[in-house]
């Protein structure tokens, strides 16, 4: 999921807690 999420930051609005620039790991 951490490539999918640095790729798409779309799919996960900033209200989930994750920045769009940055990965989660």
């Amino acid at each position: 999921l951490v490539r999918k999420v640095s790729e798409t930051p779309e799919m996960f609005p900033r209200k989930a807690g994750i920045p769009q620039k940055r990965p989660l790991y």
